[in-house]
């Protein structure tokens, strides 16, 4: 691994790998096994699973595991051991299902997480994590769809930054949703 930043309190368990320009925030755990690829971020207090193989940007307090990882709930016993109450912990319960379970697109949550936010201080980890990761599109912009339900890129600025991976774990949703309604979402993160 070169040029990764590994943040506060991050467990590593035997032979986990990282490629270049990995960013794992505070409290990450990584799985015995687990290769994770170049360019990826993963959120505080995530947790992925041993043998995962994670090519996508996962958002905090997520578990994740699988080749290719795939979110499967919220690090809650990990959010017990670090202290969180059981009403930040619903908060973040919710924002987890506003993601991945109301069939909606990020762009469309984010005021709802937003908003939550105002007034669950644990939630601005996510507000923080998609601001740094997305950008949005106008429907001008020329899209790419890369196969295996992996978010769509931006032909207009894959050119001027790297992309190496569709970088979310949460993209089968906003693809189908893109797809579906002919809209424009979100691009991969920007380096």
């Amino acid at each position: 691994a070169h040029d990764c930043i590994i943040k506060n309190r991050c467990i590593l368990a035997n032979n986990a790998t990282l490629a270049g320009h990995v960013e794992l925030d505070d409290f990450v755990v990584v799985g015995g096994m687990s290769a994770i690829h170049q360019f990826v971020i993963i959120g505080a207090h995530v947790m992925l699973g041993g043998g995962s193989m994670v090519s996508q940007d996962v958002p905090p307090y997520v578990m994740a595991q699988g080749n290719h990882a795939q979110p499967f709930g919220v690090n809650l016993e990990g959010l017990k051991r670090r202290g969180f109450d059981k009403p930040t912990m619903h908060a973040i319960r919710n924002v987890y299902k506003l993601i991945y379970r109301s069939g909606k697109t990020l762009e469309e949550v984010m005021p709802e997480i937003e908003q939550i936010a105002q007034t669950e201080s644990a939630i601005s980890f996510f507000v923080e994590f998609f601001k740094k990761i997305f950008c949005v599109l106008t429907p001008s912009a020329e899209m790419v769809f890369v196969k295996d339900n992996q978010i769509p890129i931006c032909g207009m600025y894959k050119f001027i930054f790297r992309f190496y991976s569709a970088n979310i774990v949460c993209a089968e949703q906003i693809l189908k949703r893109t797809e579906n309604n002919n809209r424009f979402c979100f691009v991969a993160s920007v380096i």
